[in-house]
């Protein structure tokens, strides 16, 4: 999508919940409740805008640590 000119035009995320559902040495596993402003997709450069409607979703975020600095390793959508 952005090697072709996609992008996104939003306010952002609001994290409205948050816990450590896991954790051992080196990995972590987060789930969340997080809320998606209104906002466009643009698939590439020349589309016509995809608009949406502000959504509530719930996350989980798994963490890796390396070299001491905790890195996104994926994201799931339960809802």
């Amino acid at each position: 999508m952005y090697g072709h000119g996609g992008h996104f035009e939003t306010s952002g995320w609001t994290v409205l919940a948050s816990r450590v559902a896991k954790q051992s040495r080196g990995r972590a596993e987060v789930s969340t409740g997080i809320e998606y402003a209104a906002g466009r997709t643009y698939p590439d450069a020349s589309a016509e805008p995809v608009t949406y409607d502000a959504e509530k979703h719930v996350v989980v975020f798994k963490l890796v640590k390396e070299n001491e600095v905790w890195r996104l390793a994926f994201i799931g959508y339960l809802s």
